[in-house]
């Protein structure tokens, strides 16, 4: 065996090797831009229902008998920011995240919304609702 026959197979493995690791690059950033864009489409969708729930759940706030009604979904409204902290985190730390950020931070964004609104409804519904100086005042600001 020459030389250069050698020096030939080990371009050919050289060129083979090349060839596989930068087939596989390609193939793993076309599985991770398509896992991106999968996530992406599904958090946005989300995050419009996410959105449209928590501007009717603000309607119940100054609507006293809707706010009553309020008290029949707790558990559940409790379930879903539990639920979709477990999501934000899942994904936070995900290899995926970079690509899904902008959409994350959104519906972050809700989620905190839903907090705020499950903390309102619980200060008017067990605070409000036990203080009697507390009924006095919102009557009367009510009058205003």
């Amino acid at each position: 065996m020459t030389t250069s026959t050698i020096e030939s197979k080990i371009d050919e493995i050289l060129s083979n090797t090349n060839s596989a690791v930068e087939k596989d690059k390609e193939v793993n950033w076309d599985k991770i831009l398509d896992r991106i864009n999968y996530y992406t489409e599904k958090i946005v969708k989300v995050n419009t229902k996410f959105s449209q729930v928590n501007s009717e759940l603000l309607s119940f706030i100054d609507d006293d008998e809707r706010n009553a009604e309020i008290v029949l979904l707790h558990d559940k409204l409790l379930s879903l920011l539990r639920t979709s902290i477990l999501f934000y985190n899942h994904f936070r730390k995900s290899k995926i995240y970079p690509g899904v950020k902008t959409v994350l931070k959104e519906f972050h964004n809700e989620t905190e919304n839903l907090k705020e609104l499950i903390q309102d409804f619980d200060t008017i519904n067990v605070l409000f609702k036990t203080d009697s100086e507390i009924q006095s005042l919102m009557k009367e600001i009510k009058k205003l």
